[in-house]
């Protein structure tokens, strides 16, 4: 997933307030503000970013530039051990 990935190198990330991108978005990152669009030949849903909410949140990181300490916090809750042992360990127990 690129924004973890990113998040996890220390950098702060731009993304779009649809779908399940919020929730990898870490406290000192941006979530960008959309127009839903309906594409018909997938039959879905897509996000158009809005351009002033896009401006206003490169703003904010053109500010904030530099190693986030945040975000390198933020991503560790998706490392695979953690992962692994939080989520994937008590399922399987429960279930197998």
């Amino acid at each position: 997933v690129p924004a973890v990935e990113a998040a996890a190198c220390g950098t702060r990330v731009i993304g779009s307030d649809w779908a399940a991108t919020p929730d990898l978005l870490g406290g000192d990152s941006w979530a960008v503000e959309g127009q839903p669009f309906w594409d018909e030949a997938q039959s879905s849903f897509f996000k158009i970013p809005l351009i002033p909410s896009l401006i206003a949140a490169l703003t904010e990181a053109e500010k904030h530039r530099g190693h986030s300490e945040v975000s390198v916090e933020f991503a560790k809750q998706f490392d695979a051990n953690t992962v692994w042992d939080k989520y994937w360990r008590p399922f399987l127990k429960a279930n197998l």
